[in-house]
């Protein structure tokens, strides 16, 4: 089903799409349970220990990579409103399961990493068919706002979903937040269960090891891993510096605040146009640096650093870090301009997840070791050399040749 023809001129006209403006709410509503959820659960771990909130990354983003490449191996999506009404019901199933152990009293660490490993398992699905039913449901030439849309919703629902988490872990019991998020799905299961009837198929890209040899992936997927060995990971030991100073509502407005980051790099990249580009030059590097002194700043929680001014430097970083990876994603964008794109991009979303699930239970262990503010100069430090190796390697790729 597309928008009539002439009806709504240009990207933005994407919202008069009345499925669409439907699906976005809905969407919306389901991420900020999933958020408020995802709080709860890394509440929970890390009464055990920041591992235990780091083996929770690493069980839903190998499970992500597993099952994306077994969805790429299958190759093709026959109804993509009946399987993704399928992995939603997943998702409120699986919340359903928690909030009845956590109401119980026999929630334990092995039931949310069991969790973790469904949750990432569903993600996959989740996600390129999720995309490729709202980008569809317009035409071609509205489909990257659409994308927009759906990324700034995303952070929209990071901004809103922890806060919400924190509180309710607060006020009542986490079975409140499992609970919560099953609800939220309902809508867009209804949505989702109306449009089955209009089959449209989906081919999946594959990641290869061959496009990561590439001319120029292996330097996008070098600059990659600052995002995805540094400035995601430290996340795990939010929770630490949390415990510090107060309860789930100070973890709520910690990880709300990187929600309203991320909101707030995607509009800034999207304002100055960050689009398809060659070598990123090595402006990206010092991007990178200023994220890890910014982490390092927020290692002087208490001291240097006043409690009240830990959600604006965790914003920055958030944002600094989605402004990082719009123009690393604008690189890849430059060199997936032939026929392979779609598996560039795949290759490269799934070295970034692979790079996240080996750093966060590292850097979880880290934690518990030597504790929060040390553990997150250690995470610094390491990153801050890391760019600087990695602004040799983009002097060299934007020198002139001849």
């Amino acid at each position: 089903m597309s928008a009539p023809p002439g009806r709504w001129p240009g990207g933005a006209g994407a919202l008069g799409h009345p499925f669409l403006r439907a699906y976005a709410g809905a969407t919306l509503l389901s991420q900020v349970g999933v958020h408020a959820d995802g709080l709860a659960r890394a509440w929970i771990a890390s009464g055990t220990s920041l591992l235990a909130v780091g083996v929770l990354g690493l069980a839903s983003n190998g499970a992500d990579i597993v099952c994306g490449l077994w969805l790429a191996r299958r190759g093709r999506v026959r109804n993509l409103a009946a399987t993704l009404l399928g992995v939603q019901a997943g998702f409120a199933l699986l919340a359903l399961a928690l909030a009845a152990l956590a109401a119980g009293g026999g929630l334990r660490v092995e039931h949310l990493v069991a969790a973790s490993l469904l949750k990432g398992a569903l993600n996959a699905p989740a996600r390129a068919v999720g995309h490729a039913l709202a980008t569809r449901a317009v035409r071609r030439s509205q489909a990257p706002s659409v994308s927009a849309l759906l990324s700034s919703l995303t952070g929209l629902a990071r901004l809103v979903g922890p806060a919400l988490g924190g509180v309710v872990l607060a006020l009542g019991h986490p079975a409140y937040a499992f609970g919560f998020n099953a609800l939220t799905f309902l809508p867009l299961i209804a949505l989702l269960a109306r449009r089955a009837r209009h089959r449209r198929a989906l081919q999946v890209p594959r990641p290869e090891a061959a496009a990561a040899r590439a001319p120029g992936m292996r330097l996008a997927m070098l600059a990659a891993l600052t995002p995805g060995l540094f400035g995601i990971p430290y996340l795990v030991l939010l929770p630490g510096v949390a415990r510090a100073f107060g309860g789930s509502e100070v973890l709520g407005a910690l990880t709300g605040a990187v929600g309203l980051g991320a909101l707030a790099g995607g509009l800034v990249a999207l304002a100055r146009r960050v689009r398809a580009a060659g070598s990123p030059g090595p402006g990206l590097a010092a991007l990178g640096a200023l994220q890890m002194a910014l982490i390092g700043l927020l290692g002087t929680h208490g001291g240097l650093l006043p409690a009240l001014l830990c959600p604006a430097v965790v914003a920055l970083v958030a944002g600094l870090n989605t402004w990082y990876m719009a123009r690393v994603g604008g690189f890849v964008g430059h060199l997936s301009a032939g026929a392979d794109g779609a598996r560039l991009f795949a290759t490269y979303y799934t070295a970034l997840l692979g790079a996240m699930a080996l750093a966060e239970p590292l850097i979880g262990a880290l934690g518990d070791a030597v504790g929060t503010p040390a553990a997150l100069g250690v995470v610094a430090g390491a990153g801050l050399a890391w760019c600087a190796g990695l602004a040799l390697l983009l002097v060299r790729a934007s020198a002139p040749r001849g």
